[in-house]
Order: structure tokens, then sequence, then C-alpha cells
């Protein structure tokens, strides 16, 4: 699959919503004012809202773009509504908050805009390495924002605690992806998905030795341990 120019328009909610971070970064580098700083996220927030109610209207079916690492469908389109809604209303309740307990305002909205591209780009994606890239970019600006109160030592005791969860989380998640591809060859989600459950179908019963039994035991946990990761964005998409 090539790429093509109008895939950028599956990809227009992502990226005018990571446009948005950047120039409420910006922005604060000049206009100190928190009022006008949540204003513009706001209303900001409309453009990538905008694009994605337009997908949901001129689209149909199941749309796949870079080399099927994007997969944008009636499924992608309903989670990035319901992000998007939730950001809106984290950043209204934030308000008195961030007023009160946080000095880098700006920052504050930068690092959950970053973070909430990455939850939409979890929710369109359809391959194992573009999912890890997701879940770190949802992350990573969350384990800053655990620790932005710099004179709290619970805030920064909170961000190291997440930081060392989230290292230990994300090295599990790789080794489940690992033994994923190693099983099946391919980083797809919906062949991967296929592939396992073929092979479970057609695989012959016949009589193992005691060690043989122990060593699919081991496999066939790994493996539905690691399906279970991933397993609602296959079930949609099949």
């Amino acid at each position: 699959m090539s790429f093509k120019i109008a895939d950028l328009y599956l990809l227009a909610p992502e990226f005018s919503l990571v446009l948005l971070a950047l120039v409420v970064l910006v922005l604060d580098l000049f206009i100190k004012r928190r009022a006008v700083i949540v204003s513009v996220a706001l209303i900001g927030l409309v453009v990538p809202l905008a694009f994605t109610i337009s997908q949901a209207i001129t689209l149909t079916g199941t749309h796949r773009a870079f080399f099927n690492m994007l997969v944008v469908d009636s499924y992608s389109i309903f989670f990035q509504v319901i992000f998007l809604i939730i950001a809106v209303v984290l950043i209204l309740s934030s308000y008195d908050y961030v007023g009160k307990y946080v000095k880098a305002d700006g920052e504050f909205y930068t690092l959950l805009l970053l973070s909430l591209s990455g939850m939409m780009f979890l929710a369109s994606t359809g391959e194992l390495i573009s999912m890890y890239i997701s879940y770190e970019l949802a992350s990573i600006p969350l384990y800053v924002m655990a620790g932005m109160i710099r004179a709290n030592e619970r805030s920064a005791e909170a961000a190291v605690k997440y930081v060392l969860l989230g290292a230990m989380s994300s090295a599990i998640l790789l080794y489940g992806f690992a033994l994923l591809y190693g099983a099946t060859g391919t980083t797809d989600l919906v062949a991967t998905g296929r592939q396992i459950f073929t092979r479970a179908r057609l695989r012959p019963r016949r009589p193992s030795s005691r060690s043989a039994l122990r060593r699919r035991a081991s496999r066939s946990s790994s493996v539905s341990s690691c399906t279970a990761i991933y397993g609602i964005s296959i079930g949609p998409r099949w």
C-alpha cells in the first residue's frame, strides 16, 4: 500500500491536535494569562472535533493509511469523539486547580493536549509498533504532569513512581509484542489475530508428553495475555 495525499485527511484530527498543542505552548511565551490560554485551547479543540465529525459523515467502512498503521472506522471515530469531550471537561475542571497549584499554565495544557493526541492515535492504530508509540505519546506527558507541583514532595514522588511503573509496563508490553511477532511474523493487528485463531482451529489434537504439555501451556498463557492487551482493537475491525 503506497502513500497518498488523500491519506492526510485521515490523519487530520490528530495532526490538528498536535498543532494546537504547539500553538498553546508558543502563546504561553508571550501571553501569561491563564484565561487566554484556556480559551485558545477550548476553541482550538473545535478543529479536531470538526475533522472527526466530518470523517464520521463522509467516510463509510474501514479506511487504512500509512501502510495499515492508521485505521479509521466507526470504532476509532467514536473513541476520538469521546476523548475530545473528556479533554474539554478536563480543561474546564482544571482551571482553578492550575491557578492554585501549577505555575506553568501553558506547559500543563500543552502536555494535556499531547497526551490526548496519543490517545487518539491509539484509537486509530492498526499495528503493534504504532500502538506502542501511541501508548508512549499518551503516557509520557502524564509523567511530567504528575510532577508539575515542584514545591510539593508528594507530587515529585508521584512522578517518580509513575515513571517507574510506566517503564515496567512498557517493557512487559514490548515483550508481549515480541512474542506475538515471533509467533505470527507480522505486526498488523488483524493479520496477527487471524493467524492466532486460524492456528488454534487447525492444529491437530494428539497425545503429548508431560514436558510438551508444559511448553504448550506456557506458550498459550503468553500469547493469551498478549492478545488480551490489544483484543479490543482487533475485534471490531474483522
